[in-house]
């Protein structure tokens, strides 16, 4: 029976145990294909963690399927293209956690990296009283305040008189109507220099971390393509088993010690009081604390094989040149590879829905559709005797655009439109 399945495979050009890992790779590919499509039709954001996970799990997976249903009978250069490169998606697919987990480590730094002014550089401009604890706690009013029962007027003073250069007063009424929110991101967002310029911290910071992602991956795609290419034209004299033992050690040994780094400061941070913010951290804890295991694992292997008198023989290429790798090989493919990504899916497996509809066009055509239906909707003629209705618009405004002056180059505290 054995004999005839064999048999089978063989006329396919293919063996079973190639046909399988394939096939694996093959409901990765499904599955993320299935969650960017569920992302497609909700309109979610396309610029997230996990649309850039999914595309980068789909390139390498499907590297993959090609490479195990190929019948090479030599290792060409097109072949050790198709092998190597997964490597670096992969590093891409995993640092891509590491920047995650870098975002979860500094996401109350960014608020607490704040310098609200420069006292001697800057006059006019308010100052923090006694009464006013630490920044990084929630705004607004209730037992979880910043400031509890004390109003925001009696937290900041200035230091000449409550009058700015613009002569409007910016004392506040008691039962008075504050948008904390508002608030918060007029003070945690803009923060003015020596120059009055403003900037900010938390785009500086989230922006580095951003181009250290995306230099370290282009630096290790590029790397690994180069020596590829060179070991094919024989500029490289050394053997193919090796070739890729050395570049896994190299990728994998970056990312663990990138994990190490970053690992250690995500265990010094305090932990935050809100449940969501726990419950996100154990789970970013846990997947980190895989990967981690899956690099040194990986690492170990490369660095573990030359020590074995006859080596791994991970795979042998029948007479016609379909794959045959060892059982220990396929269990290797299917911890280094399939569960990491695996795990990662189920982290991200809630696709969220937007309230509203939203619109996946370019943003000039829903504008002008916009202004189009807004033209169509004809408002009644005014009287002579009646008004318009002010309106207090729901959208939050950057610190930038308050309608309060500013002083010093530190923007005055909010007042709603009456």
């Amino acid at each position: 029976f054995f004999d005839h399945v064999k048999m089978v495979w063989y006329i396919l050009g293919t063996t079973a145990t190639a046909c399988s890992l394939a096939s694996i790779y093959v409901v990765l590919c499904l599955y993320a294909l299935n969650q960017f499509l569920k992302i497609f039709y909700y309109r979610h954001s396309l610029n997230s963690f996990h649309v850039l996970f999914l595309w980068t799990v789909f390139l390498w997976s499907s590297l993959r399927v090609a490479y195990w249903m190929s019948t090479d009978s030599q290792y060409t250069c097109v072949a050790e293209v198709v092998h190597g490169l997964p490597y670096a998606l992969q590093f891409s697919t995993f640092s891509l956690v590491l920047f995650f987990l870098i975002h979860v480590t500094y996401g109350h730094r960014w608020m607490q990296k704040v310098r609200l002014f420069e006292p001697k550089a800057q006059e006019g401009a308010m100052r923090i009283t006694p009464r006013q604890p630490t920044y990084g706690t929630s705004m607004g009013h209730g037992p979880h305040s910043m400031y509890g029962d004390v109003d925001f007027h009696q937290a900041y003073s200035h230091d000449t008189d409550d009058t700015d250069a613009s002569g409007e007063s910016h004392l506040y009424a008691e039962g008075q109507d504050l948008s904390p929110r508002v608030v918060e991101q007029s003070l945690c967002c803009m923060l003015p220099c020596r120059q009055g310029s403003c900037f900010n911290w938390k785009i500086r910071i989230r922006t580095f971390h951003v181009i250290l992602y995306i230099g370290l991956n282009v630096v290790m795609t590029v790397v690994v393509l180069c020596l590829t290419v060179a070991r094919c034209q024989d500029i490289l004299h050394i053997e193919y088993s090796d070739f890729d033992r050395y570049m896994t050690l190299v990728i994998f040994s970056t990312l663990l010690l990138c994990l190490s780094v970053y690992g250690f400061q995500f265990a010094q941070v305090p932990q935050e009081p809100a449940p969501q913010n726990e419950e996100m951290r154990g789970k970013v804890a846990w997947l980190v604390v895989f990967i981690t295991l899956v690099c040194v694992s990986r690492c170990l292997y490369a660095i573990l094989t030359p020590w074995f008198p006859e080596g791994f023989p991970d795979m042998e290429i029948m007479d016609n040149g379909a794959k045959h790798p060892q059982w220990y090989l396929v269990c290797a493919e299917i911890l280094w590879e399939i569960l990491p990504a695996a795990a990662v899916f189920v982290y991200f497996r809630g696709v969220p829905k937007t309230s509203h509809p939203r619109s996946l066009l370019p943003r000039w055509f829903q504008q002008r559709e916009e202004r189009s239906k807004s033209a169509n909707h004809s408002s009644p003629p005014l009287g002579p005797n009646r008004e318009i209705p002010a309106r207090v618009p729901n959208v939050v405004h950057p610190a930038g655009s308050v309608s309060s002056s500013a002083v010093g180059g530190m923007y005055a505290p909010y007042t709603p439109s009456m």
